[in-house]
């Protein structure tokens, strides 16, 4: 068994930041914010069996979009790894995670993967990955020069498969 974690605090200060002006509904006025939050991750993985291994990871961060508007995301993970024997292996993971600016989205996803080694140099995998993005809720934070929205994911659930 193995585990290693690392946390911090994040101290996020916004100037002159989009905001709404009270009743005037669509007109960026500017605003400047100060929050307290924590930051980290941690990884567990125990070799349950020689050929068999599982993984649990969580993390916290927060991070600027594309325009600039910071969002925190909650993340945990569970994989499963069983090497079958010496070119075979078959892995399944589960995973949710949590994305936050003015709107709350929630993602679940999971997958199965098998993989075949035939040398050194080639090696063919089978993956199948089921994704599901549940409805956001919240309200849009407009971006005041595109007037477009910055998150994506407003809007009914949608849910996603696909192999490769």
């Amino acid at each position: 068994m193995s585990f290693r974690g690392e946390a911090g605090a994040a101290y996020l200060i916004t100037k002159n930041g989009a905001g709404t002006a009270t009743g005037v509904i669509g007109r960026p006025s500017a605003v400047s914010t100060t929050d307290l939050d924590w930051i980290g991750d941690a990884v567990l993985t125990y070799k349950i069996f020689n050929d068999t291994v599982l993984t649990l990871n969580a993390s916290q961060a927060i991070a600027p979009s594309i325009v600039g508007s910071l969002f925190k995301t909650d993340l945990v993970t569970l994989g499963l790894a069983y090497t079958i024997n010496d070119h075979s292996t078959l892995s399944l993971s589960a995973n949710g995670t949590r994305q936050i600016l003015s709107t709350t989205t929630d993602f679940v996803s999971a997958s199965a993967s098998y993989s075949y080694k035939f040398t050194e140099d080639w090696t063919a995998q089978f993956t199948y990955r089921y994704l599901h993005r549940f409805a956001s809720s919240g309200t849009a934070v407009i971006d005041p020069i595109t007037n477009t929205p910055t998150v994506s994911g407003l809007g009914p659930p949608i849910p996603t498969a696909s192999w490769s």
